[in-house]
């Protein structure tokens, strides 16, 4: 069974080292009973990733940084609900898929930078950099992420200028549980 979710940050305030988003697929371990029986053989598969300017006002900002990393371990911050694409999907418990902003986690490794800037960019009908980098998918393949893995989105530089946002498509997909049934 799988099913497919929005994960949209929020307008999160820059800041260096600021994780913007984070998504993980939770050890075995760190589940309870329940949680257990149907998060074993679970796959989260990330397909979409954006990142989107959201000042309001024009701003004299910086080149920005975006870094892309693979993550292990438990991921905590300021919890996110997944919103199903299909009316009918169930619920995404945050015990099976951790999304998280402004998170803590354990980077296992760098996917991708992604670089912008806010000069003068703002989230309006002209702001032709802002429409541009919210239109382009960040990821040329999906990224899996099975038990104890991640995904997350940190900015690198250090500025406190402007606000910006992570949209993710996730699927989660369970074997052999009982999610969705």
């Amino acid at each position: 069974m799988s099913d497919k979710y929005y994960v949209w940050s929020g307008s999160i305030t820059n800041a260096h080292d600021v994780y913007v988003l984070a998504i993980g697929n939770p050890l075995a371990a760190t589940l309870d009973a329940a949680s257990l029986e149907y998060a074993m053989g679970s796959r989260i598969i990330i397909h979409d990733l954006r990142i989107i300017n959201t000042a309001v006002g024009a701003v004299t900002g910086v080149a920005v940084e975006y870094v892309i990393l693979k993550t292990t371990g438990a991921i905590t911050g300021t919890e996110l609900t997944p919103v199903p694409a299909d009316s009918g999907a169930p619920a995404l418990l945050h015990a099976l898929v951790t999304c998280d902003h402004t998170a803590t986690v354990t980077a296992a490794s760098t996917l991708l930078s992604v670089y912008t800037n806010n000069e003068e960019a703002a989230a309006t009908a002209g702001a032709m950099e802002a429409s541009l980098l919210a239109g382009r998918n960040l990821l040329p393949t999906p990224i899996v992420c099975r038990n104890g893995h991640g995904l997350a989105v940190k900015l690198e530089t250090n500025t406190t200028v402007g606000t910006s946002a992570v949209l993710a498509i996730i699927e989660y997909i369970m074997e052999g549980g009982k999610h969705g049934s």
